[in-house]
């Protein structure tokens, strides 16, 4: 889970109920949407986006 904030992307805390989580993605430049950055990178790479999204595989950015 520390892999998002590796990479600058955001954070993952603990939510309220068993196996909940909060996700919380950052701006990496003002005025920049993370969610189309993903949607960039996997357009680039072939990476499908429910890998990061729903997988939360963001290990994928260092291939």
């Amino acid at each position: 889970m520390n892999l998002l904030e590796h990479h600058l992307l955001g954070d993952i805390t603990a939510g309220h109920g068993y196996q909940q989580y909060i996700v919380r993605l950052w701006d990496r430049d003002p005025g920049s949407n993370p969610w189309i950055e993903m949607l960039e990178f996997c357009d680039r790479t072939g990476i499908a986006i429910d890998s990061l999204v729903s997988d939360l595989n963001f290990a994928q950015y260092d291939a």
